[in-house]
């Protein structure tokens, strides 16, 4: 799927892979190093590939970082990628022979809102989040479907030359 999806971006941009000088890879149930795997299926070229596993942020993760040695200057050509091999079902704990690094968030959220072995854990979750934000700041039921309306919506496709064109951008 890597391979694929960077040949695409590459052929999209008009460049070749050697012009890259870095890669950012997000994936979240790989091996340590799927980055490097996926990468060298296009092509080994020394360049540092640095695998991201920031959960449900990921991809954006992998794409601030990449954005951010451009303007920064440390390099003129980096690629942002990433890739996931999905199972169906809700998303879970697939690594059960070590301890959990969401073990303490977990149990802060069972004791504030408490826990439902059948409800899926990112449902527990993010529901709790948006719940406690309506306690917050009052936002509505309503306010809510219309942004899970919004999100099923087809995303605008971000095209590479675009981004390449105005990497001079500055936050």
């Amino acid at each position: 799927m890597a391979e694929k999806a960077v040949r695409a971006a590459l052929a999209d941009a008009g460049i070749d892979y050697k012009l890259v000088q870095q890669a950012y890879v997000g994936y979240v149930y790989g091996d340590s190093t799927a980055g490097q795997s996926a990468l060298y299926r296009v092509g080994v070229t020394g360049i540092p590939i640095f695998n991201v596993n920031n959960n449900c942020s990921t991809g954006s993760t992998a794409l601030y970082l990449a954005r951010q040695m451009v303007a920064l200057g440390a390099a003129d050509c980096v690629l942002a990628v990433g890739f996931e091999q999905m199972v169906p079902g809700a998303l879970g704990m697939i690594f059960n022979d070590r301890k959990r690094t969401l073990d303490k968030q977990l149990n802060e959220v069972a004791e504030i809102q408490g826990w439902d072995e059948q409800v899926p854990m990112a449902i527990q979750q993010f529901g709790g989040g948006g719940v406690d934000y309506q306690k917050q700041y009052g936002a509505k039921d309503e306010t809510f479907g219309l942004i899970s309306v919004k999100a099923r919506r087809p995303a605008p496709t971000i095209r590479w030359r675009s981004f390449a064109r105005h990497s001079h951008w500055k936050r």
